[in-house]
This record gives structure tokens, sequence and C-alpha cells, in this order.
């Protein structure tokens, strides 16, 4: 049996800078994946968002489709979170309204949905108040859902 001599590899100093550099790109796609999954603070009025849902007073009725809010807080309220529950199925519609972005306190305003989201012939109707606030560190404008403000209409 022979052997072969004049064998060419990899020099033990090129693996070295390879597994180096692999190493460090496994830890920066760990870090980026992981910053992604947690979530920013967010304030409004100088307080974290959540604690402001305490704040949020608001009325809801149903006629059909149609639903009617009243904003009676002291929280501008962005859009609903319309659930309902219906032949053991559960359907959420996220309602970005009034047109003008905001339904200010003191303000009513009258939201239309369509027909084939059956929410006239559900037989329960939840509507969630949604509030905005602005990322501590970022500045991004965020959305919250106030679940524990959730009313349910006739």
């Amino acid at each position: 049996m022979e052997f072969v001599k004049n064998r060419k590899g990899v020099s033990p100093l090129i693996a070295t800078i390879i597994l180096i550099a692999v190493s460090i790109a496994i830890v920066g796609v760990i870090f980026f994946w992981l910053r992604g999954m947690i979530a920013e603070n967010v304030d409004k009025f100088g307080s974290p968002i959540e604690s402001q849902c305490d704040k949020v007073i608001f009325t809801a009725s149903a006629t059909g489709n149609i639903i009617s809010v009243n904003n009676q807080g002291n929280i501008p309220i962005v859009g609903m979170n319309v659930k309902i529950k219906t032949n053991g199925k559960t359907l959420t519609k996220s309602i970005r309204k009034p047109l003008d972005g905001v339904i200010s306190p003191g303000e009513s305003d009258i939201i239309t949905l369509e027909p084939e989201f059956l929410f006239a012939s559900a037989q329960q109707k939840t509507v969630t108040p949604v509030i905005q606030g602005k990322g501590v560190n970022s500045g991004k404008i965020s959305r919250y859902v106030c679940k524990t403000k959730a009313v349910d209409v006739g």
C-alpha cells in the first residue's frame, strides 16, 4: 500500500479563520432572530400603553351589521377588533375606523361591517378597542388591543 506524500489541504490558520467566521455568522443570525421576538416597550402619554387601557371608557351597540361606538374616556380610540362566535367558529376582524383615523374622547362613530362577515347572525359579538402609542427606542407608532376592555354587544 502506498501513501500519498504530497497531499494538499487547508492550512490550520485558514481553517481556524473559517471556523471563527462561521461562528460569528451564527451568533449574528441568532441575535437578530431573538431581537425580533422581543417586543419593544410602547408608551402613551409617558407611561406604558398597557396602563392607559384603564382610562379607555366606551359604549358599543349593534344593529344588524352596524356598530355604534361612543368614546367616553380620555384616550383616543384608533380602531376596533370585532370578534364573533357562530356555529362553533370564532372569527376576528380588525377595523381601522373611523375615516379620520381616531375616535377622540367625547366622539361617536358608526362602523359598518360587510354582510359576509356574518355579524348580524352571530351568537356572540365582542368589540375590543385599539389604542396606539410610540415605541420607546424606535419611535415607531404601534397599536395595542385593550383586551381587558372588551364589550359584548347585542
